[in-house]
């Protein structure tokens, strides 16, 4: 019984925490907002328990801050997205360094299939594929599993959970904006430079590739 109601207790908190986030980011709580517990909980329709604690993963994300002596605040943001891409490209040169050392077949052909599955959803729905569109989403998807699976190759977790972190940060859901053909070619020079274990190709398409975050 303890169980299965701490399994549910999880998922509440995720599905608040989920809320929360989204409001962070579309405005709806403003910088320096503080959250009322106990409007949050009518809002949601949940208990204290859950509110507190997506509290604690947000505060620890960096996206609310806890003042004592007053409560919970959304964060102020005064970090400009160019310093979170600038960390992000060291992360993601880190991991690739190790990646080229370390990356398996199985990998490798995980990398060709989402290539594949990208290249295929473009060349049939190119002209659908705007920003925040069903299409993007999709495509964004892919994007994103692409860099995970060469991140994870690296062998070390701690990058790909402070890349986690800092996306949450900065809200980044995506690493493509307004999608062109470029895309899938850097993906294609990477995947040719990885199996070639081309560090300098890897790295300066990676940066090309990355930058397009802050040509919004």
């Amino acid at each position: 019984m303890d169980s299965n109601q701490s399994i549910v207790h999880i998922s509440i908190t995720d599905m608040v925490a989920n809320k929360l986030r989204e409001g962070i980011k579309d405005g709806t709580f403003k910088s320096n907002q503080k959250l009322i517990e106990t409007d949050l909980c009518k809002i949601m329709e949940v208990s204290r328990t859950p509110i507190r604690k997506a509290f604690e993963v947000l505060v620890e994300e960096g996206l609310l801050e806890r003042i004592q002596g007053y409560g919970v605040v959304v964060a102020y943001k005064d970090i400009k997205l160019n310093y979170y891409v600038e960390i992000l490209e060291v992360l993601e040169q880190f991991a690739l360094e190790r990646a080229i050392d370390n990356i398996t077949e199985n990998e490798i052909s995980e990398l060709k299939k989402i290539q594949k599955n990208m290249e295929e959803l473009w060349n049939t729905e190119k002209k659908l594929i705007t920003i925040n569109s069903e299409s993007w989403k999709a495509f964004s998807i892919y994007d994103i599993k692409f860099h995970n699976t060469l991140v994870k190759a690296s062998g070390n977790p701690l990058i790909d959970e402070y890349i986690d972190l800092i996306c949450k940060k900065a809200e980044i859901t995506s690493y493509v904006n307004n999608i062109t053909d470029k895309d899938l070619e850097d993906h294609r020079l990477i995947l040719e430079a990885v199996g070639e274990k081309n560090l300098q190709v890897v790295g300066n398409t990676m940066k090309c590739h990355m930058d397009c975050l802050l040509n919004t």
